[in-house]
């Protein structure tokens, strides 16, 4: 729902924020591509919201060379993956919508995440219309707990990019990711692997190999495809508790505009 475009009526847009958090009672709440300049304003005054801009972090793919999507400017050193040795394996594997339940029901989550069913993961990432979502089960070898790593694909002009968009499960299982990033890009031919998040400690995503996009830095990661913009544009969020962890899936962060 929202405000008609003609309504003369001041404040109508919060007074509808209100009404709707007063009937769905939500146990979190979080806006991912928030206004800087209209909403955010708005939210910390009248809600209370922490927000803030999106982190970025992504693994080049150092087998490319003529980037396509990406732009890299300065920063040779990113290049390199950096591989770390773990006691433990990760194992992974794609799963169909029959198997979400197992994963649900071994999956130790992060309190911090936002609450996600069976019914809300089926009709958001494999009955979505518009886009094709890839979803892994991952585990720590030996450990039966189990994690849901949810991705999406991206192209333009005849290249490819991989987007972490969701997860479910222990976050610590994120600084597990390198051998499985390595192999989807050398796989896939990707130019690069990225994750938009807030709330992640960012040495959990750094033992993976992945680095964070700095403002000041020659490396481009783009994040809009539709239409393509070959730039480095921050996303802003607004969410209820400072210490939500939030990914591109969540809220309307992964939509076609």
């Amino acid at each position: 729902s929202r405000v008609h475009p003609d309504s003369r009526i001041p404040m109508l847009g919060v007074e509808l924020m209100k009404k709707m958090l007063e009937f769905t009672k939500p146990s979190s709440y979080c806006g991912i591509g928030t206004n800087p300049k209209t909403m955010i304003p708005l939210v910390k005054r009248f809600f209370g919201r922490s927000t803030g801009i999106m982190d970025q972090f992504y693994i080049l793919n150092s087998n490319i060379k003529d980037y396509k999507i990406a732009k890299i400017l300065d920063e040779p050193s990113c290049l390199t993956l950096t591989k770390f040795d773990h006691s433990h394996k990760l194992e992974y594997r794609l799963i169909t919508k029959d198997e979400i339940n197992d994963v649900l029901n071994k999956a130790q989550v992060d309190i911090r995440l936002p609450k996600k069913t069976y019914d809300y993961l089926i009709k958001r990432y494999f009955e979505n219309p518009r886009y094709e979502y890839k979803c892994y089960k991952i585990s720590i070898s030996g450990l039966q707990d189990a994690s849901l790593l949810v991705t999406r694909e991206v192209a333009y002009d005849d290249a490819k990019a991989l987007r972490i968009i969701d997860f479910i499960g222990d976050i610590e299982i994120l600084s597990y990711l390198s051998q499985w990033a390595s192999l989807e890009m050398k796989m896939h031919n990707y130019e690069y692997i990225d994750l938009l998040s807030s709330g992640i400690d960012e040495e959990t995503l750094i033992k993976s190999g992945f680095n964070k996009k700095q403002p000041s830095s020659g490396v481009i990661i783009p994040t809009y495809f539709e239409p393509f913009i070959r730039e480095n544009i921050d996303i802003y969020y607004e969410k209820s508790e400072e210490g939500l962890i939030l990914f591109k899936g969540d809220a309307d962060g992964d939509r076609p505009n």
